[in-house]
């Protein structure tokens, strides 16, 4: 084993998830203790044997670029972590050097402390996931990467990094108002399930993603945006949000609360996509969305809007509870936007397999001609597969 090269070693140690076996193969190997101060990152993982010894940890490398930690939540949640002064007291003792690296920081089940908290301008990534914090902003200054998952603590919190280019925020039930001010902002993911006041001032954006309800949500036009992903109970409601994005080109709209083969109706329109969307290339949309739609289906509609030639790619996920209508409004989509060449269509993997074959062969036999058909299959928290093979149907 000790012929193994140095970055092989360097890899396995670093793929541990506890201090104590680190140490453990710096005991058993040579060629581990020898390769050992050159290790970038740790995972440390405060598990309930560990608490239960109450087992001390060990220190970190001194050219650390990555830390992981998840501590026990049954301890952590009653008493204030001071990781973050330990991280702080850190970076300030390193050499200068690492304030031009991507340095990580990852904790997990922590309630942590920011009294006395010097700034740590030398981190620009953190991700917070089940993690009580009462400040931020004064905190991580050089911020580029961001990830707060379950975070609480936060009071009307107002984000305003000037270096954050990527942002993933699971806003907590009890949070009423966030504010996000980032001048460099390209990606930004909001998932609030509860109604919150939000206030978005990013005119770099250019990816886009909400899992949010309409109500109280101010949007500020951007001047960048290319791709857009909304998915929302009221999802035309939330369309209403945006001004005029011209500058749009991927669209994906989705909804929640939507019981399969639901026959409710729904605010939705493929008119109101190009209402406030009118240089959409590629639109996709879920199933429930698409339900829905289906649901208010009216054939003479589509002669009351106007033929779009910007849409290229059209893609929808289908349950074929009714294959006629799905079969009209596919048409009726494609009839209307003269522009589309492509076409991908996904049908849930519990449709049976004549019915699929035979929606398949009618779309692409009665459809305006000279269209690229794409078919697949789809399942609730499955990765979509795609079909080379109809006979391969599943059913």
């Amino acid at each position: 084993m000790d012929k193994l090269p140095e970055p092989l070693f360097l890899e396995i140690l670093s793929r541990l998830d506890d201090l104590a076996d680190v140490s453990r193969c710096r005991i058993a190997s040579k060629t581990f203790e020898t390769a050992y101060p050159h290790l970038r990152s740790i995972n440390q993982q405060c598990t309930l044997k560990r608490y239960l010894n109450s087992r001390p940890g060990t220190g970190v490398s001194g050219e650390m670029k990555s830390l992981s930690i998840s501590d026990f939540w049954l301890q952590s949640c009653r008493r204030r972590s001071v990781l973050l002064s330990l991280v702080s007291s850190y970076y300030r003792k390193v050499k200068i050097e690492m304030v031009k690296k991507q340095n990580q920081l990852s904790v997990k089940n922590a309630w942590l402390s920011v009294e006395n908290l010097s700034p740590t301008p030398m981190l620009t990534s953190l991700t917070l996931e089940s993690v009580r914090l009462v400040r931020l902003n004064k905190c991580f200054p050089n911020l580029k990467f961001l990830n707060l998952i379950g975070v609480s603590g936060l009071k009307a919190p107002c984000i305003h990094l000037l270096n954050l280019k990527t942002c993933h925020w699971t806003v907590p039930d009890s949070l009423f108002s966030l504010t996000l001010i980032t001048p460099t902002l390209s990606t930004l993911r909001l998932e609030c399930i509860k109604s919150t006041r939000l206030d978005v001032e990013a005119p770099k954006l250019f990816h886009i993603h909400l899992d949010i309800e309409p109500r109280n949500f101010e949007i500020k036009k951007f001047e960048n945006l290319k791709t857009v992903w909304l998915k929302s109970r009221n999802i035309g409601d939330l369309f209403e949000t945006f001004e005029l994005a011209e500058t749009v080109e991927n669209l994906t709209v989705d909804t929640r609360d939507w019981p399969r083969g639901a026959t409710g109706s729904s605010n939705f329109t493929v008119k109101c996509v190009f209402t406030i969307f009118p240089n959409v290339s590629s639109l996709c949309i879920k199933s429930n969305v698409w339900s829905g739609f289906e649901a208010c289906y009216r054939p003479l509609y589509w002669e009351t809007w106007d033929v779009r030639k910007a849409l290229k790619a059209f893609s929808a996920y289908l349950l074929l509870v009714y294959p006629s209508v799905t079969f009209s409004c596919v048409s009726g989509v494609l009839d209307g936007c003269m522009g589309v060449s492509e076409v991908s269509l996904l049908i849930h993997d519990d449709v049976d397999s004549t019915v699929s074959k035979s929606f398949i062969s009618r779309c692409m036999t009665q459809c305006r001609p000279r269209l690229n058909w794409r078919w697949g299959i789809w399942r609730e928290g499955m990765e979509d597969s795609w079909i080379t093979d109809f006979d391969g149907l599943s059913g």
